[in-house]
């Protein structure tokens, strides 16, 4: 017996040195980032042993490596089993259900690799990522700050903390935490291109542009930096040279469907343009549902300046009909929310009215394609306002407020003062040293009735227009963000339309003469009589600027960007005639 125990010793003696040499030969691959031949060697490890706990994670791990992350997942899950305490298992089967989009087993994960190691800066920032993705903003910024209090020249987690921040809203915060990054890591693909973004957001253009620039120059194939360097462009007025990124960006990824429409909005198409052609053969052979839309919106765009109405007409209703399949939208949800809104404004509380330090906001609003760009373009002209573009400011706080809100328990007086004192606030933080700004999300008519119950002298500027005009614009127009759902389709169009006609009417009853109505047609055909009308109003002095507000070179973000830079001209408004024969049934909704 002792002799067989003997041989069995050695035997087992020669198999763990066996496998501690094919283990030390495996990892040697492994860390010369020959994975192939580490991952050879840990099956054969595993063959022997298959309660080799090291070779199970580290071909886990590989596999993570390679892309292979269901299998990383279940490999990691076994080492795991074999030995529960090991935080780096954890950590790495975190990072594997983090890329899978697994998120809250990834949290899991990650929380319990630092119950086991809890000074890992890595692991900490790693878990802020995952608690971001999932919309926990301030558990992030915490998990972020606890990083860098470990380490506190970690550009990682300085670099996801700037992007928390600029999820949250504060861009100054964010421009910071990217400028740190870069003094510790001046070539920062992530943060030169994220703080390009935040500055073009708050409408420094040229310093935007520069970090674009410098995004290129570190990566010239850097598709997404010259995507938006073509915006940034567009915005500036710099038309040519928006078309050129644009350009640059197809030579380099011909099939770039959004590429493509973004150019078709930049240029007019001759019957001889080449990129017609091009745009034909991408509607064929478009990869995916979204592709398709943007290419069906350029080749309807195409087809309009070569006056083909019919071919043009077509293109644009099945880019309508696809992106609102992609968006899966249902005029419902929007009949709903009308109709929540003016129950409880039904009958209006006592006054609510709040303090306001700061700046002045003049609110522009109506139905998208209405003319709200043209309106601030003219008030932004004068030295004394600001103009902010289209802020999500109110749409977030309304979510927060009001739509997300238990109706049961819903107290409008609480909810009114709440928006009103975090509205200003932002914009005050905006406008800097001028004493106005502009605010003209148009959509914004929805939440109009919380901010006068708080400000009772606010400046409400509401763009009316032609209904066809407007319904047709928004047809034709691919718009990025996804709340436009009424957008594509012609019915919906007409009963929104009918819908925002209605709590603009609720709104007058309930705030009498409140509310400054700027017919967009008046407004170009008696151009300075309405712009002194409506500086009056706004309480701004006669300035001849605001006549010549295609000479300003402020950033203009919206589909109208091109427009704004032209002097006023009329009929703009009948540009939908050329399609008459197809809009009739829209025709007849407004002629009644």
């Amino acid at each position: 017996m002792k002799q067989k125990q003997g041989n069995h010793s050695r035997k087992g003696g020669l198999l763990k040195s066996k496998l501690q040499k094919l283990f030390a030969q495996a990892l040697a691959h492994h860390q010369a980032g020959r994975l192939s031949e580490a991952e050879a060697l840990y099956r054969q490890i595993l063959s022997q042993d298959e309660r080799h706990v090291d070779a199970l994670h580290l071909l886990g791990f590989a596999a993570y490596q390679t892309g292979h992350f269901e299998r990383a997942v279940d490999l990691i899950r076994r080492a795991i089993a074999l030995s529960p305490d090991v935080a780096n298992f954890h950590a790495n089967l975190a990072n594997a259900l983090h890329v899978q989009g697994m998120l809250d087993e990834a949290i899991a994960s990650y929380e319990k690799a630092l119950t086991l190691h809890s000074r890992n800066p890595e692991l900490i920032s790693n878990l802020g990522v995952a608690l971001q993705k999932k919309g926990r903003l301030d558990e992030a910024i915490v998990r972020y700050q606890q990083a860098l209090a470990f380490k506190p020249d970690y550009p990682e987690a300085l670099f996801n903390f700037g992007n928390a921040l600029h999820a949250q809203g504060k861009l100054e915060k964010a421009i910071q935490r990217f400028e740190q990054t870069l003094l510790l890591h001046p070539n920062h693909l992530g943060a030169v291109f994220n703080l390009a973004v935040v500055l073009q957001m708050q409408g420094q253009l040229d310093e935007a542009i520069a970090h674009y620039k410098l995004a290129l120059s570190i990566k010239p194939d850097y598709l997404e930096g010259l995507s938006n360097l073509a915006g940034a462009y567009q915005e500036q007025g710099q038309v040519n040279e928006a078309i050129d990124c644009c350009e640059r960006l197809l030579a380099l990824k011909p099939d770039y469907a959004a590429c493509h429409r973004n150019l078709s909005t930049l240029k007019h198409y001759t019957p001889d343009d080449p990129q017609i052609a091009i745009l034909g053969d991408l509607y064929k052979t478009a990869a995916n549902a979204a592709d398709k839309t943007h290419v069906c919106f350029a080749l309807a765009k195409a087809n309009e300046d070569i006056k083909a109405f019919d071919q043009s007409f077509a293109l644009y209703a099945e880019g309508n009909r696809l992106r609102k399949q992609q968006l899966d939208y249902t005029l419902a949800q929007d009949i709903a929310l009308f109709e929540r809104i003016k129950r409880h404004f039904e009958t209006l509380p006592q006054a609510v009215a709040i303090p306001r330090h700061g700046a002045n906001p003049i609110l522009i609003v109506g139905m998208t394609r209405s003319g709200s760009s043209l309106a601030e373009q003219i008030l932004a002209s004068h030295p004394q306002v600001f103009g902010a573009g289209e802020l999500g400011v109110l749409n977030t706080l309304a979510a927060e407020c009001f739509v997300d809100a238990n109706g049961t328990s819903f107290d409008l007086v609480v909810a009114s003062r709440q928006m009103a004192s975090r509205y200003l606030e932002a914009l005050n933080h905006l406008a800097g040293s001028r004493p106005f700004i502009t605010d003209k999300m148009p959509l914004n008519f929805r939440w109009l009735g919380f901010l006068l119950l708080a400000q009772p002298d606010l400046k409400i500027v509401h763009v009316r227009r032609d209904p066809m005009a407007v319904c047709w614009s928004n047809f034709k127009q691919y718009f990025p963000t996804n709340g436009l759902g009424f957008a594509y389709d012609l019915d919906d169009l007409a009963q929104y339309y009918q819908m925002y006609e209605g709590l603009m009417q609720f709104w007058r009853e309930r705030f009498p003469g409140r509310i400054y109505d700027l017919n967009y047609e008046q407004l170009t055909e008696h151009q300075e009589d309405e712009t002194r009308k409506l500086l009056q109003y706004c309480g701004l002095s006669w300035d001849e600027r605001c006549l010549a507000f295609e000479t300003s070179d402020r950033a203009v973000r919206t589909a109208s960007a091109s427009q704004v830079r032209h002097k006023m001209y009329q009929g703009s408004s009948d540009a939908w005639r050329k399609f008459e024969r197809h809009l009739q049934p829209l025709k007849r909704v407004f002629e009644k």
